[in-house]
């Protein structure tokens, strides 16, 4: 059943068509999705599907280097930090397929859960924290530290 959300006496519709019809006739400055949109969301999944497929075939003959599980949650924790992205990235299709042409075994150990991630950043944090103390411990001159708030 499709309701309106902008009216209340519109008692809706199990009809798509009907639906659309009220959107357009009642509330025209509304844009709703049409077709054409929906084909390409359509078309650009089926391109990150035979992009992935094209990488996993591929990229064994080029790539021979083995990464290991610690530089590679290292590097995604660096890149959604850096670049301030969704913890929810690693579950995309196009990032997935992305890593993937990057080196195919890395898809193995990039977490399958965005919740998760808050741990590596924990990890993370904590190692850096300790490497910024032993910097500042081995230091000879005077430190002058600002802030900006």
């Amino acid at each position: 059943m499709y309701y309106c959300l902008h009216c209340t006496t519109w008692a809706g519709s199990g009809i798509i068509e009907n639906a659309k019809r009220h959107m357009k006739s009642k509330h025209p400055h509304i844009r709703l999705p049409d077709k054409e949109t929906d084909n390409l969301m359509i078309r650009t999944n089926q391109q990150i599907e035979t992009f992935l497929s094209k990488a996993k075939n591929e990229a064994s003959i080029y790539h021979t280097q083995h990464l290991t599980r610690q530089i590679i949650l290292e590097a995604l924790v660096q890149l959604i930090i850096i670049c301030n992205l969704s913890f929810a990235i690693i579950k995309e299709p196009a990032f997935l397929a992305f890593c993937c042409c990057l080196n195919p075994k890395a898809i193995q150990f990039i977490p399958r859960s965005p919740t998760t991630i808050p741990q590596l950043l924990g990890s993370s944090l904590s190692y850096y924290q300790l490497s910024v103390q032993q910097k500042l411990q081995e230091t000879q001159s005077l430190i002058h530290l600002s802030i900006n708030i």
